[in-house]
């Protein structure tokens, strides 16, 4: 049930989102600006739906997992993602030093999981077990969209603020050059 009242919450986020980008680029640019703002923000938020898991992997550098080479680790995500009831998600390993686990994707169908080459080394079995078991929680409670839909909210804000400055640059320009 917990899933049911992440997904409402994404779609109360993302339509008071698009309705506040919406006014801002109306106010700077009357319908012009409205199209052109709304028109962007729902360009962003389908990107952001669709790719924000493979833009976090990419990012990060992360390899998908070979189970030849990565066995236990492959072992562990499938063990745990069959107790959780979900869809076993793609397995990454990125290449930094600093010890971290994470999930990404807009549900269980779409996820991926993410361990850094400092946690395979720093952690100990039980220790990484339950890094991947959060992650996996996180997946089934759909925490992942949330991060998701905030990240590309974030993304359509600072953009909305660079249009609307170079917006209001232009017609302080107009205005003195008559």
């Amino acid at each position: 049930m917990v899933w049911l009242y992440n997904n409402f919450k994404v779609i109360v986020i993302f339509a008071t989102a698009l309705g506040l980008v919406g006014l801002v680029g109306w106010l700077v640019g009357s319908i012009g600006g409205l199209l052109l703002s709304t028109s962007g923000a729902i360009t962003c938020g389908l990107i952001g739906w669709f790719g924000m898991d493979r833009i976090a992997i990419t990012a990060l550098r992360g390899q998908e997992a070979d189970p030849l080479h990565s066995a236990e680790l492959v072992a562990m995500v499938h063990r745990t993602s069959r107790e959780a009831g979900i869809p076993t998600p793609r397995i990454y390993i990125c290449p930094h030093q600093f010890p971290n686990a994470f999930a990404t994707g807009r549900d269980p169908m779409h996820a991926s999981v993410a361990v850094t080459q400092g946690a395979l080394r720093t952690f100990d079995p039980e220790t990484l077990q339950q890094l991947i078991g959060d992650a996996i929680r996180r997946i089934k409670r759909r925490s992942t969209l949330l991060s998701t839909c905030a990240a590309t909210i974030a993304g359509i804000g600072s953009r909305l603020t660079q249009w609307s400055v170079r917006g209001l640059e232009r017609k302080r320009e107009r205005r003195w050059n008559g």
